[in-house]
């Protein structure tokens, strides 16, 4: 599971699909890291203040073989890395067992 900006998210995908990735979805999602959302100050009409403490963000979900892993890891960090807050995450998860529910 790899969790980007959304404007990484095709970048991300294509790294995907280029190292050699079976299987992958993209989801929006909306959620927050250590960024804790954004507030905006609003000085003309009055005096407002704004948050948003979740933010858009996409989720992409790959199956990707073991040998690939950590190639790929460190191809997606350095594609979608901005260096600021809020780049993401990627979640390594063993896949046990799998099974396509349109074959017979």
């Amino acid at each position: 599971m790899i969790i980007v900006r959304p404007e990484k998210a095709l970048v991300a995908e294509s790294v995907l699909w280029d190292g050699g990735a079976d299987y992958v979805t993209r989801q929006s999602v909306t959620g927050r890291g250590k960024e804790m959302g954004v507030t905006f100050i609003r000085a003309w009409l009055g005096w407002r203040r704004k948050s948003y403490p979740f933010l858009r963000k996409t989720l992409l979900t790959a199956l990707i073989p073991e040998k690939n892993v950590s190639a790929l890891t460190r191809k997606l960090i350095k594609q979608t890395s901005t260096g600021r807050y809020g780049d993401g995450k990627i979640f390594l998860l063993p896949t046990l067992q799998g099974a396509s529910s349109s074959c017979k």
